[in-house]
Protein backbone atom coordinates (compact mmCIF):
# COMPACT_ATOMS: atom_id res chain seq x y z
CA UNK A 1 0.00 0.00 0.00
CA UNK A 2 1.83 3.28 -1.24
CA UNK A 3 2.14 5.83 1.80
CA UNK A 4 0.96 9.28 0.68
CA UNK A 5 2.29 12.13 2.28
CA UNK A 6 0.99 15.55 1.31
CA UNK A 7 3.83 17.86 0.68
CA UNK A 8 3.73 20.87 2.89
CA UNK A 9 4.28 24.15 1.46
CA UNK A 10 5.84 26.15 3.92
CA UNK A 11 8.69 23.20 4.63
CA UNK A 12 10.43 24.51 1.17
CA UNK A 13 10.31 28.04 1.95
CA UNK A 14 12.02 27.16 5.22
CA UNK A 15 14.58 25.42 3.30
CA UNK A 16 14.59 28.65 0.68
CA UNK A 17 14.82 30.84 3.72
CA UNK A 18 17.89 28.56 5.00
CA UNK A 19 19.27 29.22 1.82
CA UNK A 20 19.30 32.41 1.12
CA UNK A 21 20.48 33.22 5.04
CA UNK A 22 23.27 31.21 4.10
CA UNK A 23 23.92 32.88 0.61
CA UNK A 24 23.85 36.86 2.50
CA UNK A 25 25.85 35.82 5.00
CA UNK A 26 28.84 35.27 2.90
CA UNK A 27 28.06 38.06 0.99
CA UNK A 28 28.28 41.95 1.59
CA UNK A 29 25.22 43.06 0.08
CA UNK A 30 25.45 47.35 0.40
CA UNK A 31 21.36 47.94 0.66
CA UNK A 32 21.13 45.17 3.77
CA UNK A 33 24.56 47.40 5.69
CA UNK A 34 22.13 49.23 7.22
CA UNK A 35 20.13 45.92 8.73
CA UNK A 36 23.34 44.89 10.61
CA UNK A 37 25.21 46.16 14.11
CA UNK A 38 27.07 49.59 13.77
CA UNK A 39 31.02 48.38 14.51
CA UNK A 40 32.78 49.11 16.31
CA UNK A 41 30.14 49.01 19.18
CA UNK A 42 30.65 51.72 21.58
CA UNK A 43 29.86 53.48 24.68
CA UNK A 44 29.74 57.16 24.94
CA UNK A 45 28.80 59.19 27.74
CA UNK A 46 28.98 63.30 28.72
CA UNK A 47 30.21 65.04 31.49
CA UNK A 48 29.71 68.77 31.92
CA UNK A 49 32.42 69.60 29.90
CA UNK A 50 33.80 66.41 27.82
CA UNK A 51 32.34 63.53 26.02
CA UNK A 52 34.06 59.94 26.38
CA UNK A 53 33.62 57.39 23.83
CA UNK A 54 34.64 53.62 24.63
CA UNK A 55 35.13 51.55 21.18
CA UNK A 56 35.84 47.90 21.61
CA UNK A 57 38.14 47.32 17.86
CA UNK A 58 39.77 43.51 19.08
CA UNK A 59 42.32 42.61 16.43
CA UNK A 60 43.17 46.38 15.45
CA UNK A 61 46.63 47.77 16.38
CA UNK A 62 46.57 51.89 17.65
CA UNK A 63 48.57 52.01 14.35
CA UNK A 64 45.74 50.85 12.37
CA UNK A 65 43.12 53.25 14.18
CA UNK A 66 42.42 57.30 12.91
CA UNK A 67 40.22 59.34 14.69
CA UNK A 68 38.91 62.48 13.15
CA UNK A 69 37.12 65.31 14.77
CA UNK A 70 35.13 67.59 12.46
CA UNK A 71 32.81 70.76 14.60
CA UNK A 72 30.66 68.15 16.34
CA UNK A 73 31.32 64.72 14.55
CA UNK A 74 33.93 62.01 15.60
CA UNK A 75 35.18 59.79 12.57
CA UNK A 76 36.45 56.32 13.25
CA UNK A 77 38.42 54.08 11.00
CA UNK A 78 40.28 51.08 10.84
CA UNK A 79 41.21 47.66 9.21
CA UNK A 80 40.92 44.51 10.70
CA UNK A 81 43.61 41.91 9.50
CA UNK A 82 43.19 38.45 8.64
CA UNK A 83 44.87 35.76 10.54
CA UNK A 84 48.19 35.52 9.63
CA UNK A 85 49.26 31.81 7.89
CA UNK A 86 45.39 30.80 7.77
CA UNK A 87 44.06 30.00 3.90
CA UNK A 88 40.52 30.87 3.51
CA UNK A 89 39.22 27.33 2.30
CA UNK A 90 40.22 26.55 6.12
CA UNK A 91 37.61 28.34 8.02
CA UNK A 92 34.36 26.27 8.80
CA UNK A 93 33.42 28.90 10.78
CA UNK A 94 33.55 32.89 10.58
CA UNK A 95 32.05 35.49 12.46
CA UNK A 96 34.40 38.44 13.34
CA UNK A 97 34.95 40.10 9.34
CA UNK A 98 38.32 41.50 8.77
CA UNK A 99 38.82 44.79 6.38
CA UNK A 100 38.30 48.43 6.42
CA UNK A 101 35.32 49.62 9.01
CA UNK A 102 34.59 53.26 9.70
CA UNK A 103 31.85 54.77 12.14
CA UNK A 104 30.51 58.42 12.40
CA UNK A 105 28.94 59.63 16.04
CA UNK A 106 27.94 63.29 16.30
CA UNK A 107 27.32 65.32 19.17
CA UNK A 108 24.71 68.39 19.88
CA UNK A 109 27.79 70.25 20.99
CA UNK A 110 30.58 71.48 19.24
CA UNK A 111 33.85 69.31 20.12
CA UNK A 112 37.31 71.26 21.17
CA UNK A 113 39.79 69.74 18.36
CA UNK A 114 42.87 70.82 19.86
CA UNK A 115 41.78 69.13 23.07
CA UNK A 116 41.03 65.58 21.77
CA UNK A 117 42.97 63.13 23.55
CA UNK A 118 43.00 59.21 22.48
CA UNK A 119 44.71 56.14 23.93
CA UNK A 120 44.49 52.36 23.27
CA UNK A 121 44.86 49.49 25.65
CA UNK A 122 43.89 45.79 25.14
CA UNK A 123 41.62 46.57 22.19
CA UNK A 124 39.82 49.28 23.99
CA UNK A 125 39.69 52.62 22.42
CA UNK A 126 39.04 55.44 24.77
CA UNK A 127 38.68 59.02 23.40
CA UNK A 128 38.27 62.02 25.86
CA UNK A 129 36.15 64.82 23.90
CA UNK A 130 36.42 68.03 25.50
CA UNK A 131 33.70 70.67 24.65
CA UNK A 132 34.06 73.86 23.53
CA UNK A 133 33.84 77.51 25.17
CA UNK A 134 31.26 78.48 22.08
CA UNK A 135 28.18 79.46 23.20
CA UNK A 136 28.85 79.81 27.58
CA UNK A 137 28.47 82.60 28.87
CA UNK A 138 31.60 84.30 29.40
CA UNK A 139 32.29 87.18 32.43
CA UNK A 140 33.53 90.17 30.94
CA UNK A 141 35.61 92.50 33.45
CA UNK A 142 34.72 96.03 32.41
CA UNK A 143 37.71 98.67 32.75
CA UNK A 144 37.12 101.79 34.14
CA UNK A 145 39.08 105.59 33.00
CA UNK A 146 42.03 104.45 35.15
CA UNK A 147 42.91 101.56 33.36
CA UNK A 148 41.45 100.58 29.87
CA UNK A 149 41.46 97.75 28.34
CA UNK A 150 40.92 98.53 25.01
CA UNK A 151 43.28 100.42 22.77
CA UNK A 152 41.90 103.21 20.37
CA UNK A 153 43.52 103.60 17.21
CA UNK A 154 45.06 106.88 16.82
Amino acid sequence: MPFFRPRIPWTSLAEFEQQLDQLLSRVRVPFLAPLAPAWPPVNVYETADCYFIAALVPGCGPDAIDVVVQGSSVTLRGARTPAPNVPDDAYRRRDRFTGPWERQLSFPEPIDEEGVQAEFSHGLLRIRLPKTDFGKPHQIRVHGETTPAVEEPR
